[in-house]
């Protein structure tokens, strides 16, 4: 029985060495009885000994905490369970989870044997990240399966005008146009996806659309909620709106570029239905503009650029296409004619606007006039170049004229004949 007891004790004690956490027998008074080794390491580390007991070592704003749960469980015979501070000599802290249970020895004795886990690594890692997570720009949130955000920080706290929780489903925020496309990314989620740099409009604050670009990697419990990032990229979408809008705009009218209006034209001339609508094309020179600019100089030249383009725009129609093709020369899509007819109406009305005596003036003196080409044809019938062609040809008719003309290449009964018209020449007057 001896050696059976003295084995045992033997195991124990070899248990209690080589346990990787604190354990501590206590008495009473909180001072420490036993000790294995990573409890002497502990107490070491906060520079006490072991008689003199933890509590002088308990960091003070957590003394008085501890004091009345160690009392509390004392009266009600329950273990002892709780976190708190020791603090060290260098001043920093071992943030320490304690859980110690009361026993009787043969003499009626009472001592405590507990043990402690370290968690100042978890501690200090969680505040940084909290740190992280209060001072990122970005907006970091962690939301329900229903879209409602259950926490967020400042960032987004701001961009919802001061509320860090809502019980506002995140989709009543999303622009009508993006809802299914987020409805099926948070889908994707909850299947166990990570969606990485959705782009959609959200409504701030302020009742402003924003354009937020997030990320959330799989739902990390099954689907019940998920944790995001997003971040606010209005100004990046607006200047890419931009961007595009220049490199479909001419700079000096703001008139549609050369390759957005041959795309126009093609997709106007694509095949159809046997009843599509007819398309006509106006092409438009100004005749002796290189005096202008030669006698005047390119900044008078710019000016009657861009009189002559707000001229073109007053004299069509919304769904016609005004397009600056390059130097003085610029060109009209008529869509959507119900007949060639149609189009050489169209085409007559803005060349008279062109050329009539009230045309497009400068400083009250200088009056320009322009040589104008029209084409029509049926969609399927002809290409978008072979179409421009004849609009081209037909103004340089014009133009041999003398200009201030216009000439319709391809009446509807002769097609790709012509049927040249004039509409009296304005010639320029004063010093050009």
């Amino acid at each position: 029985m001896e050696r059976r007891l003295a084995a045992s004790e033997a195991r124990q004690e070899a248990l209690l060495a080589l346990a990787p956490a604190p354990i501590f027998e206590v008495d009473d008074q909180g001072r420490v009885i036993h000790a294995n080794a990573a409890g002497e390491a502990l107490l070491a580390s906060v520079g006490r000994q072991a008689d003199e007991g933890l509590g002088r070592a308990i960091h003070p704003d957590d003394l008085r905490r501890v004091a009345a749960a160690w009392q509390a469980a004392t009266q009600r015979g329950e273990d002892f369970q709780e976190d708190f501070r020791l603090r060290t000599p260098d001043g920093s802290a071992v943030h320490l989870r304690t859980a110690a249970r009361a026993v009787t020895d043969a003499d009626g004795r009472t001592t405590w044997l507990g043990s402690a886990t370290d968690l100042t690594e978890l501690v200090v890692t969680r505040q940084q990240l909290d740190r992280l997570f209060e001072e990122s720009v970005d907006l970091l949130f962690h939301a329900t399966r229903d879209g409602r955000a259950v926490r967020g920080n400042p960032a987004f706290a701001r961009f919802l005008g001061g509320e860090r929780t809502t019980s506002r489903a995140f989709l009543d925020r999303v622009h009508p146009d993006e809802q299914a496309l987020v409805e099926t990314a948070l889908r994707r989620v909850w299947d166990g996806e990570a969606v990485v740099d959705l782009e959609h409009r959200v409504r701030d604050a302020e009742g402003r659309w924003r354009w937020l670009s997030w990320r959330v990697p799989a739902s990390p419990d099954g689907g019940r909620s998920l944790y995001g990032i997003a971040r606010d990229v209005t100004e990046r979408k607006e200047r890419e709106q931009r961007l595009e809008a220049q490199a479909q705009r001419d700079p000096l009218t703001g008139l549609a570029n050369r390759t957005v209006f041959l795309d126009a034209l093609q997709d106007a001339l694509a095949p159809g239905r046997p009843a599509a609508p007819a398309v006509a094309v106006a092409y438009v020179d100004l005749d002796g503009f290189k005096r202008v600019n030669d006698q005047h100089g390119h900044a008078v030249g710019d000016d009657i650029l861009r009189l002559v383009a707000a001229r073109i725009r007053e004299q069509v129609r919304g769904t016609d296409l005004v397009a600056r093709m390059g130097g003085d020369e610029f060109t009209v899509l008529f869509r959507g004619l119900a007949s060639c007819e149609d189009g050489s109406r169209l085409a007559t009305q803005l060349a008279g606007a062109l050329l009539d005596a009230d045309g497009p003036r400068i400083g009250g003196h200088l009056h320009l006039t322009g040589s104008v080409g029209v084409a029509a044809g049926q969609p399927g019938a002809l290409s978008a170049a072979e179409l421009l062609s004849r609009a081209d040809r037909a103004m340089y008719q014009a133009k041999e004229r003398g200009g201030g003309a216009w000439v319709w290449n391809g009446r509807p009964d002769r097609p790709g004949g012509e049927d040249p018209a004039r509409l009296g020449e304005r010639r320029v007057s004063g010093p050009a």
